[in-house]
């Protein structure tokens, strides 16, 4: 009995035949038995493509809340063309995913890619591993003889912050003028106005509301009305691209002197939410 190894690269990448005879004698003169087998020699490497779940948020951004959710093909190959290398492969090892700018993020599948060829399945990645800006997610296909894919790459925006709450921008307005001082009687509809800048995504404006207690405290804080107060319109000024929010109709009563805190919260339109404490000092 004899061993024989050939080596791959005798081979061509499609299903060889060939043939293993069993002769009776040394001179090999008569030939008892014969068979033809087929074997395949695997060279190729798999490949792996990348889609992007499709988003219902603006420019197909996400916030620190979401998670990105990438679409994948893996498909290994022995060989091709030829209808006898149909589904014929090693088999799948393992799916990396890394991101070039980001290099504290990996992750690597190898568990549940299963049996056969072909593996379409998505993958979520939290996108609070990333910093705000644009991210790029690459991906690569590694068969069972440790053959490596090509690296393919998808392109996602994260954006984690909030709008900004300009506390230097609020003002208290009574028939157009602008007040520092306050009266011992209480004053109706006063305005109050107050600017935020939000450049990227837009102000989800129905997101504003400020806790304006301080400006007309109630001896009964659960009965206080202006607790959380939603603003009544926001205008966005293309020029200086600030939103002014204004709050109309309000009574100014705040009894005391001295520093009122006010606070505004505000959210863009994928949800980044952020507060801002404005302090104004009254005579």
């Amino acid at each position: 009995i004899k061993n024989y190894n050939p080596s791959p690269e005798q081979f061509a990448s499609e299903p060889q035949e060939f043939i293993i005879n069993l002769f009776s004698d040394i001179a090999r003169t008569n030939r008892i038995d014969f068979k033809t087998p087929k074997i395949i020699v695997d060279d190729r490497k798999p490949t792996i493509t990348l889609t992007l779940e499709p988003s219902t948020l603006p420019k197909d951004t996400f916030s620190s809340t979401d998670e990105i959710q990438i679409n994948y093909v893996a498909t290994d190959f022995a060989c091709g063309g030829d209808t006898a290398c149909q589904n014929k492969c090693v088999g799948l090892k393992e799916i990396k995913f890394t991101s070039p700018d980001t290099p504290s993020f990996s992750e690597t599948l190898q568990e549940d890619l299963g049996p056969g060829c072909k593996k379409e399945a998505s993958i979520s990645i939290k996108s609070d591993l990333f910093t705000d800006g644009e991210h790029i997610i690459s991906a690569t296909a590694t068969d069972k003889f440790d053959q490596v894919s090509k690296s393919v790459s998808i392109k996602v925006k994260v954006d984690r912050t909030g709008p900004t709450i300009q506390p230097n921008k609020f003002a208290i307005i009574k028939d157009g003028i602008t007040l520092s001082t306050f009266s011992k009687n209480s004053v109706g509809n006063i305005e109050f106005v107050v600017n935020i800048s939000e450049k990227e995504l837009g102000l989800a404006t129905t997101s504003v509301e400020a806790d304006l207690s301080q400006l007309n405290p109630s001896d009964d804080p659960t009965a206080n009305s202006l607790k959380n107060v939603k603003a009544n319109s926001c205008t966005f000024d293309q020029k200086d691209k600030v939103h002014t929010c204004k709050w109309s109709s309000v009574t100014f009563n705040p009894k005391t002197d001295g520093q009122k805190q006010i606070k505004v919260k505000a959210a863009d339109s994928l949800g980044n939410e952020n507060t801002g404490t404005i302090t104004k000092t009254l005579t």
